[in-house]
């Protein structure tokens, strides 16, 4: 639990918080051996990214002597900061270097992105066909399910529509309750943002 705690505590710190020690640390750390808070490092220097440490994660993706850590590696790929970084994130999901069954979780992954989340939505909604044709039909429902964190009116307008012409049959029950869960937080996100922020603000 203590490793678990530290693991947590980090990712805070060096996501949420950006402090520049923790995300400095962090790239040390990624190379340990305690599973937690290798995880948690991975997590901080994508977050935090420069072009110098995706291309670094892109070859130990490659380059991975386990499936876990080229998973790991992989998937923290969707949590890179700049646009062009998700566009090629994106482009990788697509592509033939990533295992058809893990590019749906990249892509959800990508979607989850607090900066390009919206950006990735947009990408998988114009290639909804491909994204189809090419993945296990039993990913596609998990595949969108970050759409729930997507709370911008204008995107959480888009989401729905485009899902009451393009429903997933397979994943019919778990496809309504994300759509439910994103009104819920749009919702939320249009109450609460502004008196949030202000007494936050005032800390």
């Amino acid at each position: 639990l203590t490793r678990k705690l530290r693991g947590l505590l980090v990712a805070a710190l060096g996501t949420i918080g950006a402090d520049a020690e923790v995300v400095e640390q962090a790239r040390a750390w990624i190379d340990g051996d305690e599973p937690e808070l290798v995880a948690a490092a991975t997590t901080v220097v994508a977050a935090n990214g420069t072009d110098e440490d995706y291309e670094r994660f892109v070859l130990a993706f490659r380059n991975a002597a386990t499936p876990q850590i080229e998973r790991r590696y992989l998937f923290a790929l969707a949590d890179f900061p700049a646009a062009g970084q998700m566009a090629r994130t994106i482009e990788l999901a697509f592509g033939e270097t990533v295992r058809s069954q893990d590019a749906p979780f990249l892509l959800n992954r990508a979607i989850a992105n607090r900066d390009h989340g919206a950006a990735a939505w947009r990408e998988v909604r114009r290639r909804w066909q491909e994204a189809n044709d090419r993945f296990p039909t039993n990913t596609i429902g998990r595949m969108v399910e970050p759409v729930k964190l997507l709370t911008d009116p204008a995107v959480t307008a888009d989401v729905h529509s485009f899902f009451a012409e393009h429903p997933i049959p397979q994943a019919a029950k778990s496809l309504e309750q994300t759509l439910e869960r994103q009104r819920v937080n749009a919702a939320l996100f249009a109450r609460e943002h502004d008196g949030l922020g202000e007494r936050l603000g005032q800390l």
